[in-house]
């Protein structure tokens, strides 16, 4: 059975049953949530617009509404899904590196701790 390369076992993390069906996830990047949010606005501006004039011809405000529910449906199923063409452009993430624990910041024998350096400041300020 081949697989595309990920481990069968592993979950996929944030992803329907649809996603396991078509064994990937495709989930939406940047500029397609851009080019989404824009052609949400043009469908449902479009639908307005050809509604509002529909209703003034027909002098009927039901027929403006319907259209502008048809954009809003149609818009939905358009850009509610994650449909692999909202993710043209994939980000390159950097690989994850697990991190040593961080070390302990050296101390010189000479300096003093930060908050002895602050009480004598103040004590010479009172002065």
């Amino acid at each position: 059975v081949a697989t595309s390369g990920r481990d069968v076992h592993q979950p996929l993390v944030g992803c329907g049953t649809a996603a396991v069906a078509l064994d990937h996830c495709a989930a939406m990047d940047f500029k397609g949530q851009l080019h989404c949010e824009r052609t949400f606005q043009l469908l449902v501006l479009l639908f307005g617009s050809i509604g509002f004039i529909v209703g003034y011809v027909q002098q009927d405000f039901r027929s403006t509404f319907l259209c502008l529910a048809a954009g809003g449906a149609l818009s939905a199923v358009i850009c509610l899904p994650d449909w692999p063409w909202w993710n043209l452009y994939p980000p390159k993430w950097l690989p994850y590196e697990e991190a040593d624990e961080e070390p302990e910041p050296e101390v010189d024998a000479n300096s003093k701790p930060e908050k002895e350096k602050k009480k004598k400041k103040k004590a010479s300020k009172a002065e």
